[in-house]
């Protein structure tokens, strides 16, 4: 379900977000409160750029820190296979190809866990929030990205959510590069305008692709 290849090129809001959060209220005397976050992840034909700002909010035996978070994510790609995950027949197929084009902003949550020297592990979850992006088209029927998003876990899942498990290294006190898997859903309510009653059902996709991260902590 596409008509054109999918703009590759992220708004410039993703940038303004991650300028703006990575300078925002830094003192260079205060302490340490809080973090910035690139992070771009590329697979076959799929593209995921993310950026964020996190702030710890509970630490164990300083080994362990729990943050909470505001995630921006792009995601954009090739068409790939969309799995129906409601009403089947008529107009909506089991299986539908579409080129996402797709921006979320969720409410997040991670964990680090310190391994060795200055090398630590951990993942980020997205929980809560809402989708945007481009309409997609297909004879008569209309695809656009589900606006309400929500982590339910695996096919319940809305909208558009972003998960990472990684390995950090951090560099120098302020700087932090990490590195690993990322795991992401898009999902598309799909109707058919033209038949009687307009039904409607909802195409899920998950994908994950290797991804690195800077991060700048302030």
């Amino acid at each position: 379900m596409s008509n054109k290849r999918p703009d590759r090129a992220l708004p410039l809001a993703l940038v303004a977000f991650a300028l703006a959060i990575m300078f925002a209220a830094r003192d260079a005397g205060a302490q340490l409160i809080g973090a910035a976050d690139a992070s771009v992840g590329i697979g076959s034909g799929r593209q995921r750029l993310a950026v964020s700002a996190w702030r710890p909010v509970f630490d164990v035996l300083d080994r362990v820190t729990l943050s909470a978070g505001l995630r921006l994510t792009g995601y954009t790609g090739d068409a790939g296979t969309y799995t129906n995950r409601g009403t089947t027949g008529g107009s909506f197929a089991p299986t539908l190809s579409i080129a996402p084009q797709v921006y979320g902003i969720n409410l997040a949550v991670a964990a680090d866990v310190k391994v060795y020297g200055d090398f630590s592990a951990g993942f980020n979850l997205d929980l809560i929030g809402a989708a945007t992006g481009a309409d997609r088209l297909s004879g008569t029927l209309v695809a656009k990205p589900q606006t309400g998003s929500l982590f339910a876990g695996g096919s319940p899942d809305k909208g558009a959510l972003n998960s990472e498990t990684y390995i950090a290294w951090h560099a120098l006190p302020t700087l932090t590069v990490r590195a690993g898997t990322s795991h992401y859903v898009t999902n598309y309510d799909v109707s058919d305008p033209l038949a009687a009653g307009s039904p409607s059902t909802r195409y899920q996709q998950f994908v994950t692709v290797p991804f690195v991260a800077v991060t700048f902590k302030f």
